[in-house]
């Protein structure tokens, strides 16, 4: 079964999650986006968080993750922050990072997640 989720708080949303909850004995292909992507070690630690809300029963057969888009509000709540006296220093970089999500998934995620099911 194929179950595809975007990431909220560090893990697959609510929707996907009480999805998971309840299957049992299934062969499961799990991919993902997350805006704040691109680093191996960020999509790792979400698909773990991810998968301990999947039954034992189940096999992974494989799991993916790319970049996703974010809501503009995302950006528009950065801009706000940005105009704070006192702000984040790494604030230019989640605008950054944001621009950069906003067209993702694209062509080249969906070659990988391809090349990643046909493994």
């Amino acid at each position: 079964m194929d179950v595809g989720f975007w990431t909220d708080k560090g893990a697959c949303d609510d929707t996907a999650a009480a999805f998971l909850v309840k299957m049992q004995g299934k062969e499961v292909f799990l991919f993902g986006a997350a805006g704040f992507g691109g680093e191996a070690a960020y999509f790792e630690k979400i698909l773990k968080n991810t998968l301990h809300k999947l039954n034992s029963s189940n096999t992974i057969v494989c799991t993916h993750m790319c970049q996703g888009k974010m809501p503009m509000s995302v950006r528009e709540r950065y801009e706000k922050m940005l105009s704070a006296p006192i702000h984040a220093p790494n604030l230019e970089g989640m605008i950054e990072n944001f621009d950069k999500a906003f067209s993702h998934p694209d062509e080249t995620d969906l070659i990988e997640l391809k090349n990643a099911a046909s493994k």
